[in-house]
């Protein structure tokens, strides 16, 4: 069963900002897009680059990486590009004022 990791409270990560997390060794970026909490691996799966400083496009729907400008599904992790690379997405929960994260 995966663990429910503390990361922050609700206040501490406006909508439109990023915090960088560590968990067990791995580098998660939690993102507030709009008021809705979403959690990624920082690195990107095709090439190393810094997932986790990308843009937010498509309406929050997706993160731009800043390497090679592949695009990933906020929700799922797809890309269009490569249906092999999949972005690491986490499960963030809401619990009372703090976020937690599933892995």
């Amino acid at each position: 069963m995966p663990e429910l990791h503390s990361v922050a409270k609700v206040d501490e990560i406006p909508a439109g900002e990023r915090r960088l997390v560590e968990i067990d060794g791995q580098e998660i970026m939690v993102l507030n897009v709009a008021g809705t909490y979403r959690a990624l691996a920082v690195r990107c799966p095709h090439a190393n680059g810094r997932l986790g400083d990308g843009r937010v496009i498509e309406n929050g729907k997706r993160i731009e990486c800043p390497l090679h400008k592949w695009k990933f599904d906020l929700v799922t992790g797809e890309t269009l590009i490569d249906r092999r690379k999949r972005a690491s997405i986490y499960p963030v929960v809401v619990d009372g004022e703090e976020l937690k994260i599933r892995l």
